[in-house]
């Protein structure tokens, strides 16, 4: 028999393997320390871009992008949210994975370390490798490596889940084998039932209780 909290159960591991293929961040949250680096070099120097116009902060953008481009390689760069759209006032991106790092807080202050945001949908605007700081040779740009420990969790409790629900589906197979033999009995004793002859044409009644009558199929 289904009973609610059967139901309740069920409900309860639906959500959870709602949540176990819920979108898992696969990237590193902030940049490399280096990128830190360069971008308060160019704060510390440019103290006027910093606070300028948005012209003025665009042209802190690149000259921060082309150092690190020149650093780590063509996958960095500037975005624009669309194609006829100006460029970011303040972000540099990675190509692959296209992802970006808001560099400056509103109010002139530089962010340190800042988280990344997606940028699906935007478009990856590539820059001149220059070194404006004199660095030298270029830093190989270090692999973006993923986050595994999140989807290793996430698949060993979607293991133990879908063994649960095996456990649960076999229980309910059982019942319904059980049902199905129920309900053969009942279509049997219906069978029987109707098979049985039964008082007709009866002649009188004592007490309401039929007398003189035929048995008819």
């Amino acid at each position: 028999m289904v009973t609610l909290k059967s139901v309740r159960r069920c409900v309860g591991i639906g959500f959870f393997l709602y949540w176990l293929y819920a979108p898992i961040p696969l990237w590193a949250d902030t940049w490399p320390a280096r990128v830190q680096d360069i971008v308060n070099a160019f704060a510390e120097q440019h103290p006027a871009l910093v606070h300028g116009t948005d012209d003025q902060r665009r042209e802190l953008t690149r000259l921060i992008a082309e150092q690190v481009r020149f650093e780590f390689g063509p996958n960095w760069g500037r975005k624009r949210a669309d194609p006829g759209r100006p460029l970011s006032v303040d972000v540099i991106c990675t190509e692959s994975p296209f992802i970006g790092w808001d560099f400056q807080i509103a109010g002139g202050t530089i962010a340190q370390f800042p988280e990344h945001v997606e940028l699906v949908g935007q478009v990856f605007v590539p820059v001149d490798p220059v070194d404006h700081l004199q660095a030298g040779t270029p830093t190989p740009s270090p692999p973006i490596v993923p986050d595994l420990g999140p989807i290793l969790s996430r698949l060993e409790a979607l293991e133990t889940a879908l063994s649960d629900v095996r456990t649960q589906i076999g229980d309910i197979r059982t019942r319904l084998v059980t049902y199905d033999r129920d309900l053969q009995d009942v279509r049997s004793g219906v069978h029987v039932l109707a098979s049985r002859p039964v008082y007709a044409r009866c002649r009188a009644a004592i007490f309401g209780i039929p007398v003189s009558c035929r048995l008819e199929p």
